[in-house]
């Protein structure tokens, strides 16, 4: 049996409410050893234990200070005398009258008490479940991401593999030491670019791959940044009608590219005849 179906009961056991026969499975349980309801039944009686100091504190009557302190002082000059109020002839003291609405007002606020301990547990567990679904989430999306990845890697290596595809070098020119490398498959209608050795640049600037047909004006391919080694990878389709003869080029552009190149050549090769 689940701890939880006892919850309630650990309440009413706290509250001093619940019927002896339905305590003894509850008693029985406990006895055993179980940590779990063992600390919900202190949580339950730490809290009813704090309950007196949430009650508004009440002004004694004036005049009550001083005439306890005169009874005191009575009592002690004379320690031999059993101080008893001299009873009144023909009064008889009536009975404690019983406040009816003490017995349900107590109750009540044990009982709300003991719901808000279970709501602030309900809630822990909430939040609990929440993180763990935060992370599920998260580790998903990760799933998905690396999935995604694979398949781009796997892609890219059925397309360099493929008879049909070219491979061109791009040597440094305003970036000695980079070097390029960039596989077109025409059949598929892609390219990838790979590059190393290029400086990493400043925030405002990125790098931007060119392809320039003969004769014709720069058509920018998109833009990259590498890493702290100088490495960084494109991938994009091959512009429609773009012929036989093209020059790819890299270029350093303010953040974002330009419709046009502006900055210096960093790399540069041909591709085709």
């Amino acid at each position: 049996m689940s701890c939880e179906v006892y919850d309630d009961r650990l309440m009413e056991l706290a509250l001093g409410t619940l019927a002896p026969d339905e305590g003894d499975a509850l008693r029985d349980h406990l006895s055993r050893g179980c940590p779990r309801c063992a600390g919900r039944l202190a949580e339950f009686h730490t809290t009813l234990s704090l309950l007196p100091l949430a009650l508004p504190a009440v002004a004694a009557p004036t005049g009550v200070r001083q005439r306890l302190i005169a009874r005191a002082a009575e009592s002690a000059a004379r320690p031999d005398a059993q101080h008893r109020p001299s009873p009144v002839p023909g009064f008889t003291p009536p009975a404690p009258k019983t406040r009816w609405w003490i017995g349900p007002a107590i109750g009540g606020a044990l009982a709300a008490s003991a719901l808000l301990a279970l709501g602030g547990a309900w809630l822990r567990e909430s939040q609990s479940v929440a993180q763990l679904n935060n992370e599920l989430d998260h580790r998903q999306r990760q799933i998905v991401e690396l999935r995604n990845a694979l398949a781009s890697e796997q892609e890219t290596s059925r397309a360099i593999q493929s008879p049909a595809a070219l491979m061109v070098s791009l040597e440094g020119a305003a970036a000695p030491g980079g070097q390029g490398r960039i596989f077109m498959d025409p059949k598929l209608g892609k390219w990838w670019f790979a590059a190393r050795g290029l400086k990493p640049l400043a925030s405002d600037k990125t790098y931007e791959f060119w392809m320039i047909p003969h004769n014709q004006k720069p058509i920018p391919a998109g833009t990259f940044n590498v890493d702290s080694a100088g490495v960084g990878y494109l991938t994009g389709a091959v512009p429609p009608n773009i012929g036989s003869s093209v020059l790819a080029a890299v270029t350093d552009e303010p953040t974002g590219g330009l419709p046009q190149p502006t900055g210096q050549i960093q790399l540069k090769g041909s591709i085709g005849n």
